[in-house]
């Protein structure tokens, strides 16, 4: 098979279409020129895979072993880490894409540096207020000694 595509006049084209399809069939492009100049080129169609039936791609892909290890899994996280995205698809329909997290500043560290909150100064987890409305707690008092703990 030759890297240049063959010619074919108009009417050349007319008289031999079965022969110029033979050869499309077996791969080749074939150019079909009007007075020299080319005008149409014929090419081979990519024939998709039937997918109706169970097992219908038998033989037909190449999957590793590996293909769900921890291994090949890390190997996609590192390519997101590095910048990549992977498009998950179903059916080959879109439904979720992995991109890399954005860990320029949080958002905690932009609302602390516009002024709107304060960073927190203690460790550990933050004190649930009290359930407003319940008459055994004494609201006020609760607040003051979330205070006074804040301050020592």
């Amino acid at each position: 098979m030759s890297t240049e595509a063959v010619h074919y006049d108009v009417h050349d084209a007319k008289i031999h279409l079965s022969r110029i399809i033979e050869r499309v069939e077996r791969g080749e492009e074939i150019i079909i020129d009007r007075a020299g100049t080319p005008v149409a080129k014929v090419v081979p169609l990519g024939r998709g895979a039937n997918r109706t039936a169970i097992g219908s791609l038998a033989g037909q892909l190449d999957i590793p072993s590996d293909w769900d290890s921890p291994q090949t899994t890390s190997q996609v996280l590192a390519g997101v880490r590095n910048g990549g995205t992977i498009e998950i698809t179903d059916r080959g329909h879109p439904i979720a894409r992995l991109v890399p997290v954005s860990d320029d500043r949080s958002m905690l560290a932009e609302l602390v540096e516009a002024g709107r909150v304060v960073a927190p100064t203690g460790g550990g987890p933050v004190p649930l207020p009290p359930k407003l409305g319940d008459e055994n707690v004494d609201v006020a008092a609760s607040l003051a000694a979330m205070r006074n703990e804040e301050r020592s």
